[in-house]
């Protein structure tokens, strides 16, 4: 209780989020393997990877090793010809209302504010956001989308932020 009270502007205490319970449902090797087959069969077809007349064990660099010892995981039949071409993209989201969080009993988790708004609380209004994150498939970051579900955005949600601009002033 003492460090909450001395550090009230930053950390705070608020109900944790519950997240969707039935991905163990749809996570089986069985549907991975064939989301594997699908994928790389498309990537054959378009150019970007190479199908094999028999699998091959990879490295982390992608280079072909005599054994499992030296390999990645398992055996595979593809090898990708032109990652430049191809992008990934990860998608998530959440609900900034904790009103329907799932939490029974009050149980409560440290949260981190700031000094400009120690004291802003969650809404009880459903407030829907989804980031997508676009990878390259070298491993590098393109770009973070943000899909807001509002009426109206705010001006600096619009413009987002521009990372590469000349710093001024004191750092």
């Amino acid at each position: 209780m003492g460090f909450m009270s001395r550090n009230w502007l930053h950390v705070k205490a608020k109900k944790g989020v519950k997240f969707d319970g039935k991905r163990a449902d749809w996570c089986t090797l069985r549907n991975f393997e064939q989301m594997y087959r699908d994928v790389y069969e498309e990537m054959a077809k378009m150019g970007i990877a190479e199908k094999l007349d028999e699998e091959l064990w990879l490295n982390k660099s992608g280079d072909v090793v005599a054994n499992e010892k030296g390999a990645l995981v398992m055996k595979t039949k593809y090898i990708l010809k032109h990652s430049n071409k191809l992008i990934f993209v990860d998608e998530v989201g959440s609900n900034t209302s904790q009103a329907k969080d799932g939490q029974k009993g009050g149980e409560k988790v440290l949260c981190i504010g700031t000094a400009a708004r120690p004291q802003q609380r969650s809404a009880m209004k459903d407030a829907h956001f989804t980031v997508l994150g676009f990878t390259a498939a070298k491993g590098t970051p393109v770009m973070c989308a943000i899909i807001f579900a509002a009426k109206e955005l705010e001006l600096s949600w619009v413009q987002g932020l521009n990372p590469f601009v000349e710093w001024h002033g004191k750092q």
